[in-house]
């Protein structure tokens, strides 16, 4: 075991939903038609919650109905000077992965969903705010099976992910605006290192997430 320092680090008048510190559903506050001309379309999809016509969860399980469970998580250290933080994330059997790498100094991180060690979908989170991050981090941890959304200010105009946890496990979607999709399953014990490990490097005030220091999984 290392330590800690080792490892450190809707209507016709359509709008776009914007973060949102309390338990409520996001309200649609930036009207669209503000939006640059080059600007994405809301997916179908988020139009549907965003309108309160859909439960998110059950829609994307139903396009994933069988998702791997990942239930091994280890973490590692790349490079010497400038140093890439790496946590593997897997199934039983190894036949299929989810890579979280971090960047220590830009808090930059990447998620990489690998099936059968041929094929794999790289989901990069690189414009987010520490008020993205500590909200995410806040409502992964309730556990209540809420829409956690992980994107910056972009939105859906950049890769993003949607987090659900539950009890005993948490889904954990990823999408990217170039049409890709995808999706796993991670144990209560995973969900909770996977957690810890990220709040340890994005360096966030205990304060703007859920009032509890972070604990360290190594």
């Amino acid at each position: 075991m290392t330590t800690h320092d080792d490892h450190r680090p809707m209507s016709d008048d359509r709008t776009i939903p914007a973060r949102s510190a309390s338990r409520e559903r996001p309200r649609l506050e930036v009207p669209i038609e503000s939006l640059p001309p080059d600007a994405k379309p809301l997916p179908w999809l988020l139009e549907l919650y965003y309108r309160a016509e859909t439960d998110v969860n059950k829609e994307l399980v139903a396009r994933f109905p069988h998702m791997p469970v990942m239930s091994l998580i280890h973490f590692r250290t790349l490079g010497d000077r400038m140093k890439l933080y790496s946590a593997t994330i897997s199934t039983q059997d190894g036949a299929a992965s989810l890579t979280v790498d971090v960047d220590g100094n830009s808090k930059a991180v990447c998620f990489t969903y690998t099936l059968s060690s041929m094929l794999a979908l790289r989901f990069s989170l690189a414009g987010l705010q520490d008020k993205d991050r500590a909200q995410w981090l806040y409502e992964m941890r309730t556990e209540r099976g809420e829409i956690a959304f992980l994107w910056d200010q972009t939105r859906w105009g950049s890769d993003y992910l949607i987090g659900v946890s539950f009890k005993n496990f948490t889904n954990l979607f990823a999408f990217s605006p170039h049409h890709v999709e995808a999706g796993v399953r991670l144990t209560h014990e995973v969900t909770h290192k996977l957690l810890d490990w990220l709040h340890g490097f994005w360096k966030l005030d205990a304060a703007s997430t859920d009032g509890t220091p972070s604990a360290q999984p190594w």
